[in-house]
């Protein structure tokens, strides 16, 4: 299934909603612009709060756009709560996601790719054995201006790694924050 939007158009699930949408292995749900450019239209905005928002197996691509105050595909607003599974937010105009709500980002079976740049203004912990595959080159940063707590264990470290194992891949982890919750430890960034 396919989701065209048009310009500056965004796709807003209030307080009271709920957005599931499951696509599967071989049927990906793609949100994307009507014409096929970063920033075409705003983003997919979660303020919701409900434990049944999911995106999974979804490609969200294009939005970003300067209607909204934060450029995005993604947005998840403070105390709102989304699952995001098997997905991908690829050429926006600003970040791919921007998590700006508390939470955990557990360990999975595959690492998390990343093919944009994120940035939690959120305290987010990411679980010991989590792995992160920045795959662009093209100045992805995970970016925080709250507190990031990895910290790994001896036998699960918690990976940030470029895609292509070469200096200068990726930007890297980009730390705005004095938050003294920061914390790295038994992670391997390269």
């Amino acid at each position: 299934m396919r989701v065209q939007f048009e310009g500056g158009v965004k796709l807003a699930i209030e307080m009271e909603g709920a957005l599931i949408v499951a696509g599967n292995d071989s049927a990906a749900i793609v949100f994307e612009g009507s014409v096929p450019a970063a920033g075409h239209w705003d983003k997919i905005d979660i303020e919701s709060a409900s434990d049944s928002n999911v995106l999974s197996y979804v490609r969200v691509s294009h939005g970003g756009s300067d209607a909204g105050v934060v450029r995005a595909n993604v947005r998840i607003h403070s105390g709102a709560r989304l699952k995001l599974a098997e997905s991908t937010l690829t050429q926006s105009a600003g970040e791919g996601l921007r998590v700006e709500t508390d939470g955990t980002w557990p360990a999975t079976d595959a690492p998390y790719r990343v093919t944009g740049d994120v940035v939690l203004n959120a305290d987010v912990t990411v679980s010991p054995g989590a792995g992160f595959v920045v795959e662009s080159s093209d100045a992805t940063v995970i970016e925080t201006e709250n507190a990031l707590i990895a910290i790994g264990t001896a036998g699960e470290r918690s990976t940030f790694l470029g895609e292509i194992a070469s200096a200068g891949h990726w930007d890297g982890l980009d730390f705005r924050s004095a938050d003294p919750s920061n914390q790295l430890s038994c992670v391997e960034v390269a």
